[in-house]
């Protein structure tokens, strides 16, 4: 199965566009999250530091079936917990800890993507 990660800018607008008739075979996660729910936080001192939210909106990270089975799902799957889990004063840094995790590993893959780019090009 091939794996992909898409990171969008905070204020891009996507779509996704399906053509009439096609079968549905992709699966996946979508996170959202509002910029008012890092409002006050060091994530939103610096979420500009990534450098892959400006990367082309054609372009994907592409990832192994083990980073996207352990690290990414895994990612996804605590913060889905935490979100449904009762809200306390802990919920939000849970939370934020967990997308600074996503964003970081994220990070990885963009850099490491290039590298592998560079070291392709003849």
């Amino acid at each position: 199965m091939k794996a992909s990660c898409f990171l969008f800018h905070p204020v891009r607008f996507f779509g996704i566009e399906i053509e009439k008739g096609s079968a549905l075979k992709h699966s996946g996660w979508l996170l959202l999250i509002h910029p008012d729910f890092l409002w006050n936080t060091q994530l939103a001192k610096t979420i500009k530091q990534y450098e892959y939210f400006d990367y082309s909106v054609n372009e994907a990270l592409f990832l192994s079936e083990k980073e996207r089975k352990t690290t990414i799902t895994g990612i996804m799957q605590n913060v889905e917990q935490e979100y449904h889990s009762n809200i306390d004063k802990f919920s939000q840094g849970v939370i934020i800890a967990q997308l600074e995790l996503l964003l970081t590993y994220a990070d990885r893959f963009y850099h490491r993507q290039f590298i592998t780019r560079k070291n392709n090009q003849p």
